[in-house]
């Protein structure tokens, strides 16, 4: 309709008009005229008077000034959609939930530029699919890592499956990886793409349901291949982050005041609320993540603590609630102190005290830094 309206609309001035006014319009000769600006608005004009092709002479003079002031010409080049990519970062500029170690924040600092994030919006045409490929294979034999992320995509058009699945593959050819996040919303995209994928006897593609975990991931990638860490590593108790600058015999009379407890991995620590514990938990081995609950009744991550770490330093302290969910992603291993034996050690030994509550600051200033630069991405 659109197309006729364009090309035979306004009778034999049809062509002028479109020139003029670029606007699809249809005349008529009771002196009407409506005009459309496709996917944004339409507007009518009724005035009697005709001009010798039989379209409204007030009408179209009114569709003129309003194309002109309003800049509505169908082909105005101030028209061009925004870019499909809106922001581009690495490792350096976003950071996961998850809170790491001096060992691994280093190696993350000196290689964090080898993973990158492309931040997709708006309809994802044909062209839109073309200019993604661009950015993402853009000096790609500099980047181990890609993330592309949906999450301010609208829609993605179904010829884009054979160019997404390509870039993939040239992706992985230049020696990376790539993966998507937040595509979920497009679940017909996922499932034709991934049925393409799997025609062309080519691996799934590999997607995370937010742009978090895909940052986790990457992460993660980067230190397993340019650092020398040992995986997981059980710390002795002289190795947490809460015992630095302690003397030996100071960590023995702490020790003595610990009990060491273990959490099965997906073992909720106090349950599915969030409570005031009366134990700050000193994390040597595996993960523990602190969640929220979602709108959807399930769980939303606040953050993820390692071995070398403490959970609940600051209720135990404070006496106030956890500010999440605790729940032990692997199996967890930890040395807990409770109240009354803080209090005990505050009267015997008020330097181990103050050490370690030093200690504790510390990690709670680090934790206050990581999550301030996330918000302010």
């Amino acid at each position: 309709v659109l197309s006729v309206m364009a090309s035979c609309g306004m009778y034999d001035a049809a062509g002028d008009w479109l020139y003029t006014v670029g606007l699809p319009a249809k005349s008529g000769v009771a002196g009407g005229i409506i005009a459309v600006l496709p996917g944004q608005l339409g507007f009518a004009v009724y005035s009697p008077p005709l001009d010798a092709h039989g379209n409204s002479v007030r009408g179209i003079k009114v569709c003129e000034d309003l194309s002109e002031v309003l800049h509505l010409h169908v082909m105005s080049p101030s028209r061009r959609p925004a870019p499909p990519v809106r922001a581009e970062g690495s490792c350096l500029d976003s950071q996961s939930k998850r809170f790491r170690g001096p060992a691994e924040q280093n190696i993350l600092a000196e290689h964090g530029r080898r993973a990158r994030v492309l931040q997709l919006q708006g309809e994802i045409s044909f062209a839109a699919g073309e200019l993604i490929t661009g950015s993402a294979l853009e000096r790609a034999e500099h980047h181990d890592f890609t993330v592309l992320d949906f999450r301010a995509v609208r829609s993605i058009d179904p010829i884009d499956i054979p160019i997404f699945s390509h870039l993939i593959e040239s992706c992985e050819e230049a020696g990376g990886e790539i993966a998507f996040s937040d595509v979920d919303r497009h679940p017909l995209f996922l499932e034709d793409l991934g049925r393409h994928r799997e025609q062309e006897g080519l691996h799934p593609v590999r997607t995370f349901p937010d742009l978090d975990l895909a940052l986790e991931w990457c992460e993660q990638g980067l230190i397993d291949r340019y650092g020398d860490l040992e995986t997981d590593p059980e710390l002795s108790l002289a190795q947490h982050g809460a015992t630095l600058g302690m003397s030996i015999d100071e960590i023995e009379l702490l020790s003595s005041h610990l009990e060491h407890v273990t959490f099965g991995a997906g073992e909720l620590i106090y349950g599915d609320e969030m409570v005031e514990p009366e134990e700050m938990l000193l994390v040597t081995a595996g993960k523990i993540s602190l969640l929220a609950r979602a709108d959807d009744g399930g769980f939303q991550r606040l953050a993820t603590l390692s071995a070398g770490m403490t959970l609940g330093e600051i209720s135990v302290i404070a006496g106030t609630s956890l500010a999440g969910i605790p729940r032990a992603d692997t199996e967890v291993k930890a040395w807990a102190l409770g109240k009354g034996d803080l209090e005990v050690l505050r009267a015997k030994d008020p330097g181990l005290v103050v050490t370690l509550l030093e200690n504790l600051l510390r990690q709670v200033a680090q934790r206050a830094f990581h999550l301030r630069s996330m918000l302010l991405d």
